[in-house]
């Protein structure tokens, strides 16, 4: 018996169907995907493979040929690595296939094929320790494998043993030498696969290996896909963002395409595009995000991201050709992002704020994750990732995501909010990041998981239920710190003891500021519910029926303090003289008055009570560097000129909000008539929702009070830094970080010449302003060897957002960059902007509706247009680029779509 009759006896165990079972181990990575694929319902084209075991046979008296040819290479010469290629090449094409084993293989091309059906055959190589086997993590291009296409049926025992010498190819020696892979420690598998013939053929990723986002990247060109693969064709480049589908394309001229050559009866040819087709995309919108749809069902169940080769043939059938884990080391790797952080820190930052907000972010999570149960070794543990959760790019503030998530993860119960907690963040979308490596995994493995995520499942529960009862402990002993604090002069404090305050303050912040981010983390929770009724119930066919019951929370710092500047200009109104000197004088010149005259003195009480306990507010209220009412109070004098030249009042906006909020209420008794207990949850879940979002709005205002003291110590500190010569001025302090400044006060500083370092941070604050950084940046390795990347612009098309409050208005876009430069807005403008803070309000209350790049449907911007209904979208990347000022624009707030009727001239 020679060697093929041996291996004839053993037919059922290495030739094998894709409609059988079949193991990695026989077949390799490539073939046992797609026999996966193929199970899960998944487009894939029929075929058989040879497993492993024919090519160990096969091989066994060739080895000593084999080794002896390697054994004499010179790896310094191409060309000797080259004729050893084919030296070994000629080895295995002189054997010859016994004829019991051709039938064999002949009959099960006939169950599957048709006589003149064409098949790809295609080699992958498969070693004894997976890691190194091809389309394995870590070298899934490791292979490099021949295919032979459009093969006929008389042609395929050839290309059989072309797949077999494959392994032993110029690019394999040469990849196997530098990674110092065993050159006989592998086998080779081989597929024999249906031809398609395809006429729109692509490369997916499932997440973009540039920035790690889990956005769908397509690369696809005319033709079949080895034009793709091999970049020989031109191709067209498409981003499916996963987070609301939509779609930017890079339409280039493709003049050629990889066919099938009919004259020859196989093999490829290239050929022309139609002229007609050449200009136009390859593929359409249906067909990405169909391809997105089914990339994120195969990346599901390899639970990787993947690297995925299909086509369509020419009646539009799609067919997925091979799928392969995407190749991106994360080791090195940090993901930012400004969004919702820009909210907090718009634009360009001094030192002095992001060192505050570094500190902030370090403090106010160390708590909260000991009140989520974390163990104090594991927080310890990962202090590296506390202290950069958020970094300082060309002077802008971003959120470190890797820091994130991975501290996130400390809680075994984070996949089960993360979607809700990204969707509250504002994120463009989720993104890659190994969140295994962190210590919490180590940790609760094995026995450790099931105790440790119960306890973890019954606090956050305990939490959710005492949550008020949490939020208002905190507010009151907010107040009691604060009280008399609030608007304090630290000029007049000695250095040492404003510093040992500030200290002893955030030692009492460390405990107590947990409930601030844990009803955060309650009210994304919430709204999800909520949403996810209104949908099972029919309830979202009204879009305004949410936002209208949303309302009626009286309860808010941010709508209290409005309020009081609104009743403020009542008693302007109220007071023909008062009005006389807001209507014919600059708000200095009516400050002043007001101070001086004691005519007006029952006015300037309510104005200073209003700079005393609200002084704090301000347009970007938490950057140091930003003047807020209290230091500049002509900026509520401004804002009160405002609302004289508008239609307000206190008693019209409390009954307006409380129509719609009845409004809303009627419809939902309407709609749930005949559903009474549903009616009665709703309205439950629907007062949680609502005591969620007050809170968050009223402990952020603490949050504002937290930064406004601790800036009234810092230029309290300065004030005593300038009379001994060592700052030039008060406000230089904003130019060094908070160690620095207690360094000077406690004999810890690296620098004699602050003046001098000051003068240096200037400049770079000044150049900082005219770099714009995009939203989402992946840095790989150091970040000065890293190129932060500007905004490119966004393409033409229609511009479209979240729609967060419903409602059609048209009127002239005002584009606002800076707030400060805006004295008021017309009767007929829509407010246009990158971002807003609380201290937007009196430019919101102009406006007929507002539309900004920033933002999330729970961002302060959303929930103030909810609040006064005010038509607004957010989340429209580019916004204040692609409309200019004055154009004439209708907005969809309810369906989040911007038009321009007419363009500015």
């Amino acid at each position: 018996m020679n060697l093929w009759e041996s291996i004839v006896q053993l037919k059922n165990e290495w030739v094998k169907t894709f409609k059988g079972t079949i193991s990695e181990s026989e077949v390799g990575g490539k073939f046992e995907k797609q026999v996966v694929m193929a199970r899960e319902g998944l487009p894939v084209p029929a075929f058989f493979c040879l497993t492993t075991k024919v090519f160990e046979q096969f091989r066994k008296n060739l080895k000593t040929d084999i080794h002896e040819v390697i054994k004499n290479i010179n790896w310094e010469s191409d060309q000797s690595i080259r004729k050893a290629s084919q030296d070994i090449h000629q080895i295995i094409r002189k054997i010859e296939f016994p004829k019991s084993f051709q039938d064999h293989i002949y009959k099960t091309y006939d169950s599957l094929f048709e006589v003149d059906d064409l098949v790809s055959v295609r080699s992958s190589m498969v070693a004894e320790q997976k890691e190194f086997s091809e389309d394995s993590k870590d070298h899934a291009f490791a292979g490099m494998s021949e295919s032979f296409l459009y093969v006929k049926r008389e042609s395929l025992l050839d290309r059989i043993k072309d797949c077999f010498a494959s392994g032993y190819s110029h690019q394999v020696l040469i990849y196997r030498h530098s990674q110092n892979i065993d050159f006989l420690d592998f086998s080779v598998a081989v597929g024999v696969q249906r031809m398609i013939f395809g006429e729109r053929s692509f490369v997916m990723f499932t997440c973009d290996p540039n920035t790690l986002a889990k956005n769908t990247l397509v690369v696809a060109g005319y033709g079949i896909g080895e034009g793709v693969v091999q970049e020989r064709v031109e191709t067209d480049h498409y981003f499916v963002f996963r987070k609301d589908d939509s779609i930017q394309r890079k339409i280039v001229d493709k003049k050629s395409k990889l066919t099938f050559d009919t004259l020859k009866g196989e093999g490829l040819v290239e050929s022309s595009v139609d002229q007609n087709l050449s200009s136009e995309s390859v593929l359409n919108n249906e067909q990405l995000l169909k391809l997105s749809e089914v990339g994120q069902k195969i990346e599901k169940i390899f639970k990787a991201p993947q690297d995925i080769e299909g086509c369509f043939n020419a009646r539009g059938e799609l067919f997925i050709l091979q799928s392969r884990p995407v190749q991106f080391s994360q080791e090195n790797v940090i993901v930012w992002t400004n969004a919702n952080v820009t909210e907090s820190f718009p634009g360009t930052t001094t030192p002095l704020t992001f060192s505050f907000a570094k500190n902030f972010y370090r403090t106010i999570f160390i708590d909260c994750y000991r009140a989520l149960g974390v163990p104090e070794k594991i927080i310890m543990q990962n202090m590296d990732h506390l202290d950069h959760m958020v970094g300082f790019l060309k002077g802008k503030v971003y959120y470190n995501l890797t820091s994130f998530y991975r501290l996130h993860s400390l809680s075994p119960l984070f996949p089960f909010f993360k979607k809700q907690w990204e969707d509250m963040m504002g994120f463009s979308g989720s993104f890659y990041i190994d969140e295994d490596q962190t210590m919490s995994q180590k940790f609760i493995k094995g026995v450790k998981f099931f105790s440790y995520t119960s306890y973890g499942l019954a606090l956050i529960s305990w939490r959710y239920l005492t949550n008020q009862r949490d939020v208002d402990r905190f507010l009151d002993w907010w107040e009691d710190l604060i009280e008399d604090l609030r608007g304090k002069d630290f000029s007049k404090v000695n250095p040492f003891e404003a510093m040992t305050l500030y200290r002893k303050i955030w030692n009492d912040v460390g405990v107590n500021w947990w409930i601030t981010l844990l009803n955060d983390t309650h009210l994304p929770t919430a709204y999800h519910v909520t949403e996810f009724l209104f949908k099972k119930w029919k309830l979202d066919e009204d879009p305004s029926l949410l936002s209208n019951l949303l309302c009626g929370e009286e309860s808010l710092k941010s709508v209290e303090i409005m309020y009081n500047g609104v009743r403020l200009s009542e008693m302007v109104k109220a007071n023909s003289d008062l009005l006389e000197v807001f209507q014919e004088n600059t708000p200095e010149e009516i400050y002043s008055r007001v101070k001086s005259d004691d005519k007006f003195s029952s006015f300037r009480h309510k104005l200073e009570h209003h700079l005393h306990y609200y002084g704090d507010r301000g347009l970007q209220e938490l950057k140091m560097e930003q003047e807020n009412i209290r230091d500049n109070p002509e900026t509520l004098v401004r804002m009160i000129k405002n609302y004289l030249n508008q239609d307000i009042s206190v008693e019209k906006i409390i009954s307006e909000e409380r129509e719609r909020r009845k409004e809303g209420e009627r419809a939902l008794a309407k709609r749930l008539r005949f559903s009474p207990l549903k009616r009665l949850f709703l309205k439950f879940q629907l007062w949680r929702l609502r005591g969620f979002i007050s809170n968050r709005e009223n402990t952020r205002y603490c949050r504002s009070e937290l930064f406004g003291l601790s800036k009234n110590i810092f230029t309290g500190i300065a004030s005593h830094l300038v009379q001994v010569g060592i700052l030039k001025e008060r406000n230089d302090v904003f130019f060094l970080s908070v160690e620095e400044v207690f360094g000077l006060v406690e004999g810890a500083s690296l620098n004699e010449d602050i003046k001098s370092l000051i003068e240096l941070r200037k400049k770079e604050f000044e150049e900082n302003k005219k770099v714009d950084l995009p939203m989402d940046i992946t840095t790989n390795g150091a970040l000065f060897m890293t190129p932060l990347s500007v905004d490119s612009d966004v393409e033409d098309g229609d511009l479209r957002g979240l729609g967060s409050c419903p409602g059609i208005v048209r009127g002239r876009a005002r584009v606002v960059i800076d707030p400060n430069e805006v004295d008021k807005m017309g009767n007929d403008e829509i407010l246009i902007a990158k971002e807003t803070d609380p201290g937007w309000l009196f430019l919101m209350l102009a406006s007929k509706g507002m539309v900004v790049e920033r933002g999330s449907m729970l961002s302060h911007t959303a929930i103030t247009g909810r609040k006064f209904g005010i038509p607004t979208i957010v989340s429209v990347p580019g916004v204040t680029r692609r409309i200019k000022n004055g154009d004439m624009i209708e907005i969809d707030g309810g369906r989040g779509t911007i038009t321009v009727i007419e363009e500015a001239r």
